[in-house]
């Protein structure tokens, strides 16, 4: 009698727990269907060219007019080697040069040609090539060559006293060389204009690095731009010309260099400044690609303190979705393709990306609040 009693009963527990797992069931396939659309927005590329003064005499960052305030720092270096030539035959030659005649006295002094001078230092002598005239308390130049042949003729720059003057007037006339003689020692190949080339942007480049890392040491840490950094050879001496046959030769180059000095922040946020004018009405910025910015001088006046730089920059625009983008409207039913093809024919959409939940779920579901339509992020 108690196990009749006892079954009902768990035939009614067995009943209530189908029952349930049916309503839950039910449930679920009304509500859990979902649909996720992700749209993305037509993005256009544009760059931004804005015109910026940098000046010393500018106090504070304006960014209504694009002027920013700036420091000058400024170097020199010289370098000078003496180049052995190889691979050819020498022999003894005369050695040649370029001598400056300075006169002192206020009197103009005439030399004749063949005129003595003695190089100071090593007592090596050498003949004017022609007569010289030089102005009272003034200079002239002369090519000079040495009276006889032989390596000694090579002489260092330096100070040439004119043997016929009385010590008295050796003292006010008197000539000087900048650069070493050359050609003393001949070769049979004669010099090429790519030799003296190579030789000179040798010593240019060296002159270069020096000078950049005077500027660094100058900036005391500020942080310099290479493209806001200017070099120039203010002066260069070969001491022979192509066609030579001389076997050493020297080359000197002066190098100087200038670098503005300019807060990196302000100078980039008055092209980003420029960059967001650019978009139409129908558009919004969405980022700037800090790898594009560059900014290189158009003119400079470094003895003003001021130059004009030219900022580049380029950034994305988005255009802007409209709110028939994000209403859903007439989706219903409509496949992921379907979807896809349906919303990039409204204005502003480029991409769309949709995806379904849960697995069986492969059209877009009836009720509005099961469709979650949203903006890309990784714009």
């Amino acid at each position: 009698m108690p196990l009749l009693i006892a079954l009902p009963r768990r035939l009614l527990i067995v009943f209530a727990v189908f029952l349930t797992l049916g309503l839950m069931g039910g449930i679920s396939f009304l509500q859990l269907p979902r649909a996720r659309v992700t749209v993305q927005p037509t993005i256009e590329r544009r760059e931004a060219v804005q015109e910026i003064v940098l000046s010393t005499a500018v106090q504070d960052p304006d960014f209504v007019r694009f002027r920013l305030p700036a420091r000058v720092v400024e170097a020199e270096a010289t370098r000078e080697q003496i180049i052995e030539r190889t691979g050819a035959a020498r022999h003894d030659d005369f050695a040649r040069g370029t001598v400056m005649l300075h006169n002192e006295l206020p009197e103009v002094q005439e030399l004749l040609p063949k005129t003595h001078l003695r190089h100071e230092s090593s007592g090596v002598f050498f003949l004017t090539d022609g007569p010289a005239t030089i102005p009272a308390r003034g200079e002239t130049a002369m090519t000079v060559t040495a009276q006889a042949k032989g390596a000694a003729g090579n002489v260092p720059a330096g100070r040439f006293v004119i043997d016929k003057l009385s010590p008295d007037l050796q003292r006010a006339v008197y000539a000087e060389s900048p650069r070493q003689m050359s050609g003393g020692v001949a070769v049979d190949e004669p010099l090429s204009e790519n030799e003296i080339s190579r030789a000179r942007e040798s010593m240019a480049a060296g002159a270069r690095e020096e000078v950049r890392g005077k500027l660094s040491a100058a900036a005391g840490g500020a942080s310099m731009r290479e493209d806001l950094m200017k070099f120039e050879e203010t002066d260069v001496a070969v001491s022979a010309e192509p066609g030579s046959t001389a076997a050493t030769f020297s080359v000197r180059v002066t190098v100087r260099g200038r670098a503005l000095l300019v807060d990196e922040t302000d100078l980039l946020g008055l092209t980003v400044l420029k960059l967001r004018e650019l978009g139409g009405p129908d558009q919004e910025f969405v980022t700037y690609d800090p790898h594009s910015f560059s900014a290189s001088i158009i003119r400079s006046d470094f003895e003003r303190g001021e130059a004009v730089v030219q900022g580049k920059l380029s950034g994305k625009f988005a255009h802007k979705l409209g709110l028939e983008v994000f209403s859903g409207q007439n989706l219903a039913g409509l496949s992921g393709a379907e979807v896809k093809e349906r919303l990039q024919k409204l204005p502003g959409v480029g991409d769309v990306a949709i995806s379904f939940w849960p697995f069986w779920v492969h059209t877009v579901p009836s009720r509005p609040e099961q469709v979650d339509i949203s903006v890309a992020n990784d714009q």
